[in-house]
């Protein structure tokens, strides 16, 4: 908290620590993580607090490093985003014998090694959250939902790109 200039900033800084510190707890309670890879997990999760405590210098994200404040967020963010997402797919593999079959070109999306190769891919990209955040590989948090807005603008409602 270094560099929060604003109230808003704080707050949303103290928000994002609570949600990553939430969804670290219920991913440890799936029991995904086991002998080391607990101990790299808690890694990645302090990583993503000490972002959002300490501002970020050098980081090859941002295009003048130490400039843009949202570089910090962006990774408490992402862990909190793909962490939600992977216990959501991870509920929904629990109860997936509930839902009505769906089918898209003749492929079962209901089939549960789907939902777990999903839910296993996303708890092992966590995993490497350091490694992407440090050579850049993932866009701003800002920039991740421009573009999501974006295709859903393109998909949905059927406007263009550039509108």
């Amino acid at each position: 908290m270094d560099r929060n200039v604003t109230v808003l900033e704080m707050v949303v800084t103290v928000v994002l620590a609570v949600l990553v510190c939430i969804v670290a707890g219920l991913l440890l309670a799936t029991g995904f993580y086991r002998d080391f890879w607990i101990f790299w997990f808690c890694f990645v999760v302090a990583t993503a607090h000490f972002s959002l405590v300490k501002s970020v210098h050098g980081d090859p994200a941002s295009p003048i490093p130490g400039q843009n404040r949202i570089t910090a967020a962006s990774r408490a963010f992402y862990f909190v985003l793909v962490g939600v997402v992977g216990f959501c797919i991870n509920v929904a593999l629990e109860q997936i014998d509930s839902f009505p079959p769906l089918c898209a070109y003749g492929f079962n999306l209901n089939n549960p090694s789907v939902f777990s190769f999903v839910r296993d891919g996303l708890f092992i990209l966590i995993l490497f959250f350091p490694l992407l955040f440090a050579w850049g590989l993932l866009p701003q948090a800002d920039t991740f939902i421009i573009y999501l807005a974006e295709q859903i603008d393109m998909h949905i409602f059927g406007g263009t790109g550039h509108t």
